[in-house]
């Protein structure tokens, strides 16, 4: 019969085998070419060294099957040239991480057509952590310029207004 499909997502820190799951999709039901529309989000702290890793699977009742994997180095989507976005077919593996998968050859025969792949786009924003971004506004209390220090003040007091007191603590502690 038809599969019924839905993707796992993780991130993978190879150095440390730390492994977030970013979540699934959702099963699409009586399908060889699936489409889902899911977006997940997630910090990156390490784009050298994090991998991106897809299981697709067949929905079976008690035990879903795995069709195959597949994985994004980061590092591919923090050097693209095409930011920020990176679009890619990635190629679907047996549960060796070697052997591709073959797509359906029409609705009849399986692992006789086409090599599967899973088409991926990911957006890629870089940001500064809100402990560095505070760090570097208390750096400017120091500043020699009058008008500087007053905007760091008020900066932090919009973050402290926003629920982070540790804004104005960290103020408190460098003025005493």
């Amino acid at each position: 019969g038809a599969c019924d499909g839905y993707v796992v997502a993780r991130l993978r820190n190879k150095p440390s085998g730390r492994i977030v799951e970013l979540g699934r999709t959702e099963v699409v039901w009586q399908n060889h070419n699936p489409v889902w529309k899911k977006t997940f989000f997630q910090e990156v702290w390490d784009p050298a060294e994090d991998v991106m890793e897809f299981e697709v699977y067949d929905e079976d009742g008690e035990v879903d099957d795995l069709v195959g994997t597949c994985e994004l180095r980061l590092k591919e989507v923090d050097e693209a040239e095409d930011k920020p976005w990176l679009k890619q077919a990635l190629q679907v593996l047996d549960k060796d991480g070697e052997t591709a998968i073959l797509g359906w050859d029409g609705m009849r025969l399986k692992n006789v057509g086409k090599p599967t792949k899973l088409h991926i786009a990911i957006r890629y924003a870089a940001f500064l952590r809100p402990k560095d971004l505070m760090a570097s506004y208390l750096e400017m209390l120091l500043a020699d310029s009058a008008d500087t220090r007053l905007n760091s003040l008020k900066t932090i007091y919009a973050f402290a207004e926003h629920g982070d007191r540790q804004a104005l603590r960290a103020v408190a502690e460098m003025l005493a």
